[in-house]
């Protein structure tokens, strides 16, 4: 199946990095495997189009039409990361910024960071799906501070704080989550495809408090002010490349945890709070990010404040 090509190829890339010493010849071969890996995505998308959904794994794995665009727009910038990253990091190694060694964890921590994005749209279980957010913080802080510098090692550990926090309130929202389909007399489950169908009947207001939680920690992670304070700082010192994976796609896996959630929202008859809330949060943040856009003037902090503004 398509889908296990996808998640398969960036694990086998980053297990070839510990073993291919040349960061030019490795550099082709990761450039031709996410080339792969998208045409892999396209023929996932049309599976997806033509079956309406695909469970696989036991259920572990659950694909619609909203995974399928996802996994192949992460599939689109992976590709273009990978063939930008073969001259960057040659140019890297020959002014001896960074050691060939270095070069090859470069290549390993690229590939994770790219397995925890494909991983995220793919997840059924909404845990599972919250261990895949957290999976891409941690793989990506090494990436924010690959050039060991003081303000790179600093825009890192500001990164894994400030969503790390985050990311609890997402845990806790998780929970209530849980907690809200186990009392409504149903079989435990997070499978988002066992709770979707049964949303109607979920405790509205234990629903509601749970989505507060879950829009202020995923949205952390999506850049969403006032909590994107870790943005700028992590976008500006990461290689130019995983920058571009920053903002073009993995803001965009926490927004759709949020969709994930918000469509149990809306399901239960609450698209009106569902909507409020994704407007207020929106409207701050186009706000707060036009006003720091306008002063900017280093290039690639200029571009994190325009990631908060579209995710707004």
């Amino acid at each position: 199946m398509a889908i296990f090509i996808v998640l398969g190829i960036p694990l086998l890339l980053a297990i070839g990095s510990l073993f291919i010493g040349k960061e030019r010849i490795f550099g082709i071969i990761n450039c031709l495997g996410y080339f792969v890996a998208f045409c892999a995505s396209i023929v996932l998308f049309k599976e997806t189009v033509s079956a309406g959904h695909i469970e696989a794994f036991f259920g572990f794995i659950y694909l619609d039409l909203l995974s399928a665009v996802f996994i192949v727009v992460i599939a689109v910038v992976a590709f273009a990361s990978a063939l930008y990253s073969i001259v960057y990091i040659r140019k890297d190694v020959e002014q001896k910024i960074i050691s060939n060694k270095k070069a090859g964890y470069y290549y390993l921590f690229f590939n994770l960071f790219c397995f925890s994005m494909f991983f995220v749209p793919a997840m059924n279980n909404l845990g599972m799906l919250w261990v895949a957010i957290e999976m891409t913080t941690l793989i990506s802080a090494f990436l924010v501070g690959f050039y060991n510098s003081k303000e790179s090692v600093e825009a890192a550990w500001k990164y894994i704080i400030i969503c790390s926090v985050g990311i609890i309130f997402a845990l806790l929202g998780t929970i209530l989550f849980s907690y809200a389909f186990s009392i409504s007399g149903l079989s435990k489950s997070l499978n988002w495809s066992d709770m979707v169908p049964v949303a109607h009947v979920l405790n509205r207001n234990i629903l509601k408090v749970a989505f507060i939680f879950i829009l202020v920690g995923f949205g952390t992670k999506a850049g969403l002010a006032p909590m994107h304070t870790w943005l700028p700082d992590a976008h500006s010192q990461a290689v130019a490349p995983i920058s571009a994976l920053l903002s073009g796609v993995l803001l965009k896996t926490a927004i759709y945890a949020i969709l994930r959630f918000g469509i149990i929202i809306i399901k239960s008859g609450e698209f009106v709070y569902f909507s409020h809330l994704l407007i207020l949060f929106g409207a701050i943040s186009l706000i707060i990010s036009s006003g720091f856009i306008l002063v900017q003037k280093d290039l690639k902090r200029l571009l994190a404040y325009s990631s908060i503004e579209h995710i707004g």
